[in-house]
């Protein structure tokens, strides 16, 4: 196997928006990804907003007129100062509902699905109240559970619920002494509805910046709304071929991952079926025109709680594993057997619930996957360095090296130049360029500070990037 090839077996990135995860790249901006109201948003952006007013002591429940609104983080629409207000400044929507009314009504539309009870909900659902007089009264914006393994144990929520308090929310205590949490037994005798915004994406679909034609440079592979998988061959000088077809049907699949599961030097898929949760392994053919066919091999089930998904070899063998996080902000890993299956996971961090994109590349040059990480909170991009411990490959808080990683809505990390070292490749949010940011050759300090070069238009068709 050549070294390039090599090399790009072990760079994995997540990506965000429209299924997949958001990540940006360092300029001037806000703290936040700037969606478009109305439009689609990802899930962790969605908590990420209604942290924001969370964290503002001078934001607090008044049920009264539009004098009184507020705007959200970013864009210019202001929501009533109430539960609805709050849900609606969450996913961004175009403008303060009145009442939840409005919600309930919206369900079994095109706006809103009712779920099939508390156990499906996930993070930026939202659950509805229904009142004695059969009038519904009430919502709350689900965060996660505080045991994605065992939902008995309650689950946490951003919610308005008194005159003149701050907005209750999972990780401290607002103005009136109470945290953003209900028990289980709560949510299922005193709200009615547990309903998903149909705009809101789950964190899911990740990839690898992998050589998919065989020709020992990186290629990028791409979702479009359609659920047509297309391979964009890279150059190595940082621009691509023709692009061609490889797939179809993939909108199915909630999350998309490209490895070499067996250590065979050519890049398999796992992905995550929607509607039930299965796991699902394409192996590779060695035919690069029609790499995957078939419906792929059942590997595991009970994906759902799932809510990011990656590629990269963590503990050190020949196998690339899987890594994910559940709706508790824990990272597992799920370490490949050499045969399209995966062993006994095991956990290697938590925390990461305001984390809204997982890349692993070797940016210090140790041939270890190192993981670069967005804070939604803050916007700012952190690194963090492989241990060389498998069982413990990331502590701490990682390295900021960058900020205001806030316009861009989907990363690659990978070798695209040509010089053995992780490049970043982003698309803007706005017009849909594609943009490449070089290594610039200092471990200490990877990323340039530029607006980068654009190498690509027109990518907002496509809803994975991998």
């Amino acid at each position: 196997m050549s070294m390039r090839r090599l090399l790009a077996l072990t760079v994995t990135a997540a990506l965000g928006f429209g299924g997949f995860v958001v990540t940006t790249i360092s300029t001037t901006a806000p703290a936040h990804a700037s969606t478009a109201a109305g439009g689609l948003i990802s899930s962790a952006e969605t908590l990420a907003r209604a942290q924001y007013w969370a964290n503002d002591p001078n934001i607090t429940y008044l049920n009264a007129g539009e004098s009184t609104w507020i705007a959200g983080p970013t864009g210019g629409e202001r929501y009533r100062r109430d539960c609805s207000g709050l849900v609606s400044m969450a996913w961004h929507l175009p403008q303060a509902y009145y009442d939840t009314s409005v919600f309930e009504g919206w369900i079994g539309t095109d706006k809103v699905t009712r779920l099939g009870g508390p156990d499906e909900l996930k993070p930026g659902d939202a659950i509805l109240r229904v009142n004695f007089r059969g009038l519904s009264d009430h919502m709350e914006l689900f965060s996660h559970w505080k045991n994605a393994a065992d939902h008995g144990e309650g689950a946490y929520f951003y919610s308005f619920n008194s005159t003149g308090y701050t907005v209750r929310n999972p990780y401290a205590y607002n103005t009136e002494n109470k945290l953003g949490f209900r028990t289980l037994d709560d949510i299922a005798n005193n709200f009615e509805h547990e309903i998903r915004y149909k705009n809101v994406v789950d964190d899911v679909p990740s990839g690898t910046l992998v050589d998919m034609n065989t020709d020992g440079k990186n290629d990028v592979v791409a979702r479009d709304v359609n659920g047509d998988l297309w391979v964009y061959p890279g150059t190595g000088n940082g621009g691509f071929g023709t692009r061609y077809k490889i797939g179809t049907g993939f909108n199915i699949m909630s999350a998309i991952a490209v490895g070499d599961f067996n250590a065979d030097a050519y890049p398999d898929l796992a992905a995550t079926v929607k509607s039930n949760g299965e796991l699902r392994i394409f192996r590779h053919t060695g035919d690069p025109n029609t790499p995957y066919t078939g419906s792929g091999i059942l590997s595991g089930s009970g994906w759902q709680p799932m809510t990011s998904f990656s590629a990269a070899n963590i503990n050190r063998d020949a196998y690339q594993d899987l890594v994910a996080r559940d709706g508790s902000g824990n990272l597992w890993v799920y370490p490949s057997d050499g045969h399209w299956g995966f062993g006994n996971r095991y956990r290697i961090g938590t925390g990461f619930n305001f984390h809204d994109s997982f890349n692993f590349a070797d940016f210090n040059g140790d041939a270890q996957p190192d993981m670069l990480v967005r804070d939604t909170r803050n916007g700012d991009l952190r690194l963090f360095t492989h241990t060389l411990n498998p069982n413990v490959p990331y502590v701490g808080s990682g390295t900021v090296i960058g900020t205001g990683f806030t316009i861009m809505d989907a990363i690659l990390a990978g070798d695209f130049t040509g010089d053995f070292k992780p490049d970043v490749l982003s698309r803007l949010s706005g017009n849909g360029d594609l943009k490449m940011y070089a290594h610039t050759g200092n471990a200490g300090s990877p990323l340039p500070n530029s607006s980068g070069q654009v190498i690509g238009t027109g990518w907002s068709i496509m809803n994975d990037i991998d």
